[in-house]
């Protein structure tokens, strides 16, 4: 968490910095934000100034640094995902499935560590459709009929489809 009070901390300081007028210029020129960066010395052109990571940057690096390495190594899109060649593979029937945005209730059934859930989350991701991940450890029956019952009404209304993945079943 401190990564992220250190991001948010640059933003302060660099919006303050960005908005002061500099105590000295270069040349007797006018300070402009847009066309200037300030520098110790005084102002420089900003095209010849170092590149500066806005303070979006800077928040993404802290949020992803504070993420366990797990989920940092965890990939991302099926060209990334080790395993289950034919499956996930070029010419794969589940990568044709993903990539038609057609995929069917399906069981991913496998020892701890295999990528289940990591599957999931690169199909959720890759589709149109509304991911819905539930814990069965932390749901109970009631929390599953009534994501079901939101998946069917949202069907109704707006035609898009829902997955639901229960976990850790």
């Amino acid at each position: 968490m401190e990564h992220v009070t250190e991001a948010l901390s640059a933003k302060r300081k660099h919006s303050d910095v960005e908005d002061e007028m500099p105590d000295r210029l270069h040349d007797s020129q006018e300070y402009n934000p847009e066309k200037q960066v300030r520098t110790s010395e005084g102002s420089i052109p900003r095209s010849s100034a170092p590149a500066q990571q806005s303070w979006r940057e800077k928040l993404n690096q802290a949020l992803l640094r504070s993420m366990p390495l797990a989920e940092r190594a965890r990939p991302k899109t099926l060209d990334d995902f080790i395993g289950q060649k034919e499956l996930v593979g070029p010419g794969g029937l589940l990568r044709a499935l993903v990539l038609q945005d057609t995929v069917p209730s399906i069981i991913l059934w496998g020892p701890c560590g295999v990528g289940k859930t990591t599957l999931a989350r690169i199909i959720a991701q890759s589709t149109k459709a509304i991911f819905k991940e539930m814990g069965a450890t932390t749901h109970g029956v009631a929390d599953v009929k009534k994501a079901f019952e939101d998946a069917k009404n949202m069907f109704n209304m707006t035609r898009q489809r829902t997955i639901i993945f229960l976990d850790e079943m």
